[in-house]
């Protein structure tokens, strides 16, 4: 018979934090002395390497929480096309795929993502028992309404359902919203801007950018986006080109944008059109340890793009981790669903 105190994480969009969330309590839990487990059935965030497929969420838990288990058997399946033809009962899969913890993670999607295939938060907490965990980030407006959907989700479908909010720009006057309104969030976490930011190695291997300078600073950290249309005279009027851990889009036919930008403690460039600066810039920015990245695309769809890409965590990072870590302990009643 497994013993298992288990969770199963989900939120209301992408991006919510819900990973974050997961590596936190797991860490807490070692700490406490506790063995964990995790499982994230629908994998989304596919890695290909040598004939295998793993979630690259499910390969930080995997190395963060040194889980003895390969990272490549921590998910059921990505293609949903394959999964609809299966024809197996994937839930029971997946209940097979548990192993005995103190703490079980279950790392889901939205409410509704995975419901085709009983694989869904509130399918999964009912059939499996535990309780289930939602994440929840947005503003004052979205984060009292979907709080107060949830518990009347909880009433209806008489499960265990326990809400965090997460990346609060006000967290003590929410909490208080909340409670006015009989809600008790399990925590509620204020943004913390270390883990917001993003490196150029993240935009280099998103954008599959070619990086022709600059790789000592690929883990610089990227705070501010720029995009350097105008002149470098008319640039250098801005404030925010004198920002700090600073993002600069431009085209690599502007030599007097970017020797500036070299100059003014700029985290990272990013050429557009895949037009090549000269030597002796792309000397200067290695010299500065400053990345240039050259891409395909116009300055527009090159923003667009990189816009797109959410903060992640790397294993490597082991200061952002250890914030998760203290963040998640301050913030989060673990008490309630650890002890």
């Amino acid at each position: 018979m497994i013993r298992l105190n288990l969770l199963v994480l989900s939120s209301h969009r992408r991006g919510s934090g819900k990973t974050t969330l997961a590596l936190g309590i797991g860490l807490n839990a070692l700490e406490r002395g506790k063995s964990v487990g995790y499982l994230k059935p629908l994998g989304n965030k596919p890695v290909y390497s040598e004939g295998k497929i793993w979630d690259k969420d499910s390969e930080l838990i995997s190395e963060v929480l040194n889980l003895n288990r390969k990272k490549e058997n921590l998910s059921i399946g990505f293609d949903y096309e394959k999964l609809r033809y299966s024809h197996g009962d994937l839930l029971k899969e997946l209940k097979s795929s548990i192993w005995e913890s103190d703490v079980f993670l279950i790392e889901c999607g939205s409410i509704s993502s995975g419901s085709y295939f009983n694989l869904d938060p509130t399918s999964i907490t009912r059939e499996l028992g535990g309780r289930a965990i939602f994440v929840l980030d947005g503003n004052r407006e979205e984060l009292l309404d979907q709080s107060s959907f949830l518990r009347k989700l909880e009433e209806e479908m008489n499960l265990k359902i326990e809400i965090v909010i997460n990346k609060a720009e006000d967290p003590y006057s929410i909490k208080g919203e909340m409670e006015e309104l009989g809600l008790d969030p399990l925590g509620v976490i204020p943004k913390e801007e270390t883990l917001e930011t993003i490196t150029p190695r993240r935009i280099s291997e998103e954008l599959n950018a070619r990086i022709i300078a600059g790789e000592t600073g690929l883990d610089n950290e990227i705070r501010h986006i720029f995009i350097g249309a105008m002149s470098a005279t008319e640039a250098m009027k801005n404030p925010l080109f004198y920002k700090k851990d600073k993002l600069i889009i431009t085209g690599g036919d502007r030599v007097d944008m970017i020797l500036a930008a070299i100059e003014s403690e700029t985290s990272c460039l990013v050429l557009t059109n895949n037009i090549l600066p000269p030597p002796n810039v792309i000397s200067r920015a290695s010299e500065e340890g400053v990345p240039l990245l050259l891409v395909p695309w116009d300055t527009y769809t090159t923003a667009t793009k990189i816009e797109r890409i959410e903060p992640t965590v790397y294993p490597e990072e082991k200061e952002k981790i250890r914030t998760i870590r203290e963040i998640v302990e301050e913030h989060v009643s673990l008490d309630r669903i650890l002890s």
